[in-house]
């Protein structure tokens, strides 16, 4: 009874030992990925890089049944025209706030159908990432505005030059872009809101960013 049982205890520590042996034979197994800030930049930028692209799709389609209007034609275009460009300025200030605070709930007060999508997938692949955008407008120029004979659709041709930061959760600066000017086509559409942007077209390059993080740190 007693060889028996020193039978079974041996077995059983040899086995202990054995699967023991197997698991440090194959460390591999037990690394766990963890997001070094150099990880957290490269995807961040990526994203930012891929949403830019994203929005260089061929605009023709929509050019449909569009004036051009000049301020000089009078107080009606003139007005047509500061409420036109008040809608753009207002959407930077809200893509400024929403790409630092992530909160896009207040994306729908500056966009609509497509480009509110977008934006809003944009903003949860940042928070996937664990990181927000800094963002700041340098310049804008406005080169022409067109508008339906109905009132109800416009687009609006400008550049801007923008500059971004990208920072992690914990605020630990990642990657920054030089300022750079993006040519862009803005689509709008009238409703009782005012006016609200439905598609934007950019021309151009993708922002370069400079990775600053460090997985050494």
């Amino acid at each position: 009874m007693i060889m028996k049982r020193n039978i079974f205890n041996t077995c059983f520590y040899a086995v202990s030992i054995a699967l023991l042996l197997i698991s440090c034979k194959n460390p591999e197994s037990k690394k766990v990925d963890i997001d070094t800030p150099e990880k957290i930049a490269s995807r961040a930028t990526h994203s930012l890089s891929t949403s830019f692209l994203s929005s260089q799709d061929n605009p023709q389609t929509l050019q449909q049944n569009l004036i051009n209007i000049k301020a000089s034609e009078g107080i009606e275009a003139e007005t047509k025209i500061e409420q036109l460009k008040n809608a753009i300025k207002s959407a930077d200030d809200i893509d400024k706030e929403v790409n630092q605070s992530l909160n896009s709930d207040i994306l729908s007060k500056a966009y609509t159908g497509d480009e509110l999508q977008k934006k809003q997938a944009f903003i949860n692949e940042l928070k996937s990432h664990k990181a927000y955008v800094y963002s700041k407008l340098r310049k804008q120029i406005f080169h022409n505005f067109q508008i339906s004979s109905d009132g109800s659709t416009a687009k609006v041709d400008l550049t801007e030059t923008w500059s971004h930061k990208i920072f992690s959760q914990s605020n630990e600066l990642l990657a920054k872009s030089p300022a750079s000017d993006v040519p862009q086509t803005n689509y709008l559409v009238r409703t009782k809101d005012g006016w609200l942007i439905s598609h934007t077209f950019f021309g151009g390059k993708p922002p370069t960013f400079k990775i600053i993080a460090s997985s050494q740190k």
